[in-house]
């Protein structure tokens, strides 16, 4: 009966950052995860499969089993990173594929830098380090993304037949409570 109880609290922790693993890189399907939980159950499937024969840490297995099969669902296929309104999913494709996991983990499925480098079998100091660096070139992607919309001229509709009056310039904006004069 011991084993029964230690298999279950294996699947109770481990289940849960699979299945947001799944989701994050596997994203919706028609407004569902029913695919990426499909996924999820095979992952969780093959982690059972493969633990009598592991001598790898827990994490270290569930990591490599998730990449290889979410890869294997995605067929080659960019992912779909949903992290919901954490990022915007194709600001991931200016990092490394290493850093976006780094990412992926600590954003998405939610471990600590500890649990991200016992997975992906690095130290803790090299998963902040790789997140840092990841962090400061999603900063630089989107500084750009600002400067190139802030050059972008808003143009003023007016009724069919009448000329616009080109673009408008920015206006600053003033605080509350205070006046210009």
């Amino acid at each position: 009966m011991g084993d029964a109880q230690a298999l279950d609290q294996i699947l109770s922790s481990i289940r849960p950052v699979i299945v947001r693993y799944c989701r994050a890189r596997l994203g919706k399907r028609d407004h569902s995860f029913a695919h990426a939980d499909g996924v999820a159950k095979q992952v969780l499937h093959a982690v059972l499969t493969a633990l009598p024969a592991n001598r790898r840490p827990l994490m270290e297995l569930v990591y490599n089993t998730a990449v290889r099969m979410v890869d294997e669902a995605l067929g080659g296929q960019p992912g779909r990173v949903d992290l919901g309104d954490v990022l915007v999913p194709w600001l991931l494709d200016e990092l490394p594929s290493h850093q976006r996991e780094i990412i992926v983990l600590r954003v998405a499925v939610g471990l600590s830098a500890e649990q991200t480098a016992e997975a992906m079998g690095n130290t803790a100091a090299a998963i902040r380090l790789a997140q840092h660096r990841a962090l400061n070139r999603l900063r630089q992607a989107t500084a750009a993304i600002g400067d190139v919309i802030d050059t972008v001229p808003i143009q003023v509709s007016t009724a069919p037949g009448q000329s616009s009056p080109g673009p408008r310039p920015l206006r600053s904006v003033q605080p509350r409570g205070t006046a210009t004069c």
